[in-house]
């Protein structure tokens, strides 16, 4: 399909719920096949692009040029399936049967963990053990090893999202639920001056989903980091405000003059089979003028470099409001962890008047920056206000 007008029957497709969402997205050349959405892609609008049953949409060949396409999704938690191959997702690593010790230890765990005849509460109870344990997410020095779950586990204890998530579908599969890993991307940054997301190559993640009879295919990400690893917040700084001031000329750009739409290639090519001729411009400038030129380029880039100074100087008013709340918990002895979302350290608290409290100011924070909007002075007021009371 080569129009927006997609086939809206897609949008109930194989009874998917949640809110539907459509993009316009720009990817970049890169070393593999397969096209990015919103989770849950249902459609983008691109010919010769095959779609498997797991709602994965890629083409024969590599994508080696800037594509532009739209796309279909549906913000849903759960996909539905009702026959699936539950051989194939609960196969195991041919290391993992193999009887030593360190995979008797791994089944023991696995045990411990298993909640008999609920797939659900155990699936949430790995879930738990991987994210709020003792583990660590890394990227560097990451161990390599012959048996790379069991020394994950018990000897290492830290690594990227791909050895939580593969430990995780293991447990998982050795617990008779299946599972599979998902890849994709997590999280970006706003463009407030091209009013788009900008997603980069080092928010490609890993995670897993598990089968639940009855309900279908549950997300569950296991890994344990700061999520503004993934730039849910904005960030202030020079070199960042600066990169996303090219970006933004190069969307324009991209936008405006290679990505026509067909009447407009259509319009160049009658254009050019008309014999209209290349326009020719004529540069001479001065020595005078070179001068204006220099000092306009001097100036320009004076007047970026302290406005972004004095940005990274000031923090956002969400920054702020955040900062002021864990400083409230901190000093009534609540200490939240920097892998921790805010409602999971919330309902760590074991005051039951704190905890309560603290969650309603949470609620209306979320309700607010989630918005992708500045926190008016007003909600702002509001919000230190809830903080007070806590």
């Amino acid at each position: 399909m080569s129009s927006r007008r997609a086939d809206e029957g897609l949008y109930s497709f194989r009874g998917i719920a949640g809110k539907r969402v459509v993009q316009t997205i720009y990817l970049e050349p890169y070393e593999n096949k397969y096209f990015f959405a919103l989770d849950l892609p249902l459609n983008i609008s691109l010919q010769h692009v095959q779609r498997r049953s797991d709602l994965t949409f890629f083409q024969e060949d590599r994508i080696s040029r800037r594509i532009k396409y739209y796309a279909w999704s549906s913000l849903a938690e759960i996909l539905p399936e009702k026959n699936i191959d539950r051989a194939l997702y609960l196969q195991l690593p041919q290391k993992v049967y193999a009887r030593t010790g360190k995979t008797e230890k791994i089944e023991d765990l696995v045990k411990r963990l298993a909640v008999r005849n609920n797939a659900e509460a155990t699936i949430k109870a790995v879930l738990s053990f991987l994210k709020n344990g003792n583990y660590r997410y890394s990227l560097n020095n990451l161990p390599q090893t012959s048996q790379p779950v069991d020394d994950f586990l018990f000897k290492y204890r830290y690594g990227n999202c791909e050895y939580f998530a593969s430990a995780m579908a293991v447990m998982l599969r050795m617990n008779g639920i299946p599972s599979r890993l998902i890849g994709g991307y997590r999280g970006g940054y706003y463009n407030e001056m091209g009013k788009y997301y900008l997603i980069p190559e080092k928010n490609a993640h890993v995670w897993v989903e598990a089968y639940i009879d009855h309900k279908g295919w549950v997300r569950a990400d296991p890994t344990p980091m700061d999520i503004s690893r993934f730039g849910s917040g904005p960030r202030k700084d020079l070199f960042f405000g600066l990169r996303i001031l090219f970006d933004s000329i190069n969307y324009a750009w991209n936008a405006s003059v290679i990505n026509y739409d067909l009447e407009g290639q259509l319009s160049i090519l009658a254009a050019v089979r008309a014999g209209i001729k290349k326009p020719v411009f004529h540069f001479s400038p001065g020595k005078y003028d070179w001068i204006k030129y220099l000092l306009f380029i001097c100036g320009t880039s004076a007047g970026l470099c302290i406005y972004f100074v004095v940005l990274s100087r000031r923090k956002a008013p969400a920054e702020r409001i955040i900062s002021l709340f864990l400083k409230k918990t901190g000093r009534l002895g609540f200490v939240k962890i920097k892998s921790e979302g805010l409602e999971e350290f919330v309902m760590r608290i074991d005051d039951a008047g704190i905890r309560e409290r603290a969650l309603v100011f949470v609620k209306e924070f979320e309700r607010y920056y989630y918005r992708d909007e500045e926190i008016s002075p007003g909600s702002s007021k509001r919000l230190r206000n809830l903080i007070k009371d806590i």
